[in-house]
């Protein structure tokens, strides 16, 4: 955090260099050098996400209340980011739970859907009636912002990519293509999809928005400006 004490011209001098960069990441600004104490000063900027993906948990790992508010508050997250982000894109990796409900979401919205998908049967195990959810989103998406990998989930005799390395490369491709990330993530699941994606994104120094849905009771606390923060190097 700055130290409020630490200040020039009423802006925080932040002490190192990746400091401020941790808050300009932090607030969608950049740093810059001051004149007066050849300090890092952050200074906000006009902040415009024209193209935003999503990450999140699968329907299993969320409780049914979690499950519902969260597909209320992508639909409330995609209004905002067009409104408040100048965002007419949003990307979906097409998985059950949170990548159709963002799907979902971005439609009703009115943006512009791109889909991510992973492997050529992505849908092969899933039920007739998720399937068919699948179809209709994907009918809608704009191949302009979309990819689709023509490999199966276990791969081909001649190539040696499995079905998490599709997942990651899809993410990675995904995440690239983005101005900014939306991750539904349960703070403290240092595991999983979902936590390797944001780890990406950090990675690729992408900002973004951190909807919780353990914190469905307390929606105050539920979604944060700001991804969540990065696994720590070894």
């Amino acid at each position: 955090m700055p130290d409020p004490d630490n200040r020039c011209n009423g802006r925080t001098v932040f002490p190192t260099a990746a400091a401020a960069q941790a808050e300009a990441r932090r607030v969608c600004g950049e740093v810059e050098t001051c004149p007066a104490c050849a300090g890092a000063h952050v200074k906000t900027i006009p902040v415009v996400w024209p193209i935003v993906c999503a990450t999140g948990h699968r329907p299993q790992h969320l409780s049914s209340p979690a499950r519902s508010f969260t597909r209320d508050k992508l639909l409330r997250a995609a209004q905002w980011l067009r409104d408040e982000r100048g965002t007419t894109v949003g990307l979906s990796g097409f998985a059950l739970g949170t990548d159709l409900w963002w799907a979902d979401a971005v439609v009703r919205a009115g943006l512009t859907l791109g889909a991510y998908i992973p492997c050529s049967d992505q849908t092969a195990r899933w039920t007739g009636g998720d399937r068919r959810e699948w179809e209709r989103l994907r009918a809608l998406a704009d191949p302009a912002h979309s990819y689709e990998c023509d490999q199966p989930y276990n791969g081909l005799d001649d190539q040696r990519h499995t079905g998490p390395e599709l997942m990651n490369q899809r993410n990675t491709k995904m995440i690239t293509a983005a101005d900014a990330v939306l991750c539904v993530w349960i703070t403290g699941k240092h595991s999983g999809g979902t936590w390797d994606a944001i780890n990406t994104a950090h990675q690729l120094n992408r900002p973004g928005v951190h909807l919780d849905p353990s914190q469905h009771l307390d929606p105050a606390r539920a979604v944060r400006l700001g991804l969540p923060p990065a696994r720590r190097q070894p």
